[in-house]
């Protein structure tokens, strides 16, 4: 419900903008913030996933990858053991089962779901972006809770604790990392330990906390140094939800992030 109606509401008491409050004097009442956006080619996450065995990337017609011949998408293969063995997932079938965002668009068969370039490409533009700024408390927010659930799952090869394992030194986050999914089936209680356990990791470790929706507001999200958003937002109510995360204000934390990795295909203008 919007409040912008005068008769019902009354008249603005204050209004107080984001750059105001970041550029209040003596002290700023909300910590600054900076946009990253992470560009990955439809080249380099073909030799990504290559280098890896992680997936095929789908050649559409016209594309340079369709040009080179590649072949139809196929299935990840899950049968080998996790690559990350410091990671620590929670995926619940419920999650799997039910989607509280619109329009997954996930293709599940009995050896896991099939993985496209742009999902790899957020993978790599994120693992970049944790690696540039040193970001080691991100949420990250998602299209449908199947994405969301299959972002961090770190039995699965073409999740993001899988991929980092294969990137190149200068692109890989140093330490252990931390990976867990809340959703709507997840009860109150493992909610709010979920968040704590974001917020109390050790310091040699960086931690994820994947969602589709849960966690845009009225939700005590602990102190963030990022928030990801891995698929494209349209509400601008979400977004600034979203955001508001990443700019509270807290000892030591100079800059808030939010990264956008963006999937770039070579053959369009």
């Amino acid at each position: 419900m919007l409040m912008d109606d005068a008769h019902v509401f009354g008249p603005e008491f204050h209004v107080l903008t984001f750059h105001e409050a970041i550029s209040a004097k003596p002290e700023p009442l909300l910590t600054d913030y900076q946009v990253v956006v992470i560009g990955v080619t439809d080249r380099e996450a073909k030799a990504w996933a290559e280098r890896a065995t992680l997936v095929r990337i789908p050649a559409r017609r016209g594309s340079n990858l369709a040009r080179r011949g590649s072949p139809d998408p196929v299935e990840t293969p899950d049968r080998r053991p996790p690559l990350h063995a410091a990671q620590d997932s929670q995926t619940q079938r419920g999650d799997l089962r039910s989607d509280h965002c619109a329009g997954s668009g996930d293709a599940r068969t009995a050896q896991g779901f099939t993985t496209d370039a742009r999902t790899l490409a957020a993978q790599i533009g994120l693992a970049k972006a944790m690696q540039k700024y040193d970001l080691r408390k991100l949420i990250t927010f998602h299209s449908s809770v199947a994405k969301a659930a299959r972002f961090v799952d770190a039995t699965r090869r073409d999740s993001l604790p899988g991929v980092i394992p294969h990137l190149t030194r200068s692109a890989r986050p140093s330490g252990k990392l931390w990976t867990k999914h809340i959703s709507g089936h997840t009860p109150v209680g493992q909610r709010a330990t979920l968040l704590k356990g974001l917020g109390h990791l050790p310091e040699d470790t960086r931690g994820i906390l994947s969602n589709c929706a849960c966690l845009g507001e009225g939700v005590d999200v602990p102190v963030l140094d990022g928030v990801a958003f891995i698929d494209p937002k349209r509400s601008m109510v979400d977004i600034i939800q979203a955001v508001g995360r990443v700019i509270r204000k807290a000892a030591g934390k100079p800059l808030g992030t939010i990264v956008i990795p963006v999937f770039i295909d070579e053959s369009e203008d």
